[in-house]
């Protein structure tokens, strides 16, 4: 029986206004630089879907919408594992999402970064 291994990272999806996503990457930097965060931009993937998704009225109302992916499963995507191919893959693995507009950065931050 095949199953899939224990991950110690998590992909989340945060949307919000330019200006707030533009802040939360900039504090996010230092995580990118040492490799325990990966932003993908995923506006464009959202832009073009049926907007039934939170995540799809948020890109078509001029939001931006970022995939976090951390700690572990940076190295799944970087090494291109089965299931860490393309977007579509990740988004399978898709933990959390939510809206940043209404949140404090840090408080922001503390969802994606915490263990």
């Amino acid at each position: 029986m095949l199953t899939s291994g224990v991950s110690f990272g998590k992909v989340i999806a945060v949307s919000g206004n330019p200006k707030k996503m533009m802040r939360v990457n900039k504090k996010l930097y230092p995580y990118t630089q040492n490799g325990t965060v990966m932003i993908k931009d995923v506006t464009s993937f959202y832009k073009n879907v049926p907007p039934h998704g939170e995540l799809a009225l948020a890109a078509q109302n001029g939001e931006i919408v970022d995939l976090y992916i951390t700690r572990e499963d940076v190295l799944n995507v970087k090494n291109k594992k089965d299931g860490w191919k393309s977007i579509q893959d990740i988004l399978v693995n898709l933990e959390d999402s939510f809206s940043a507009n209404k949140m404090f950065l840090n408080e922001v931050i503390s969802r994606i970064v915490r263990k």
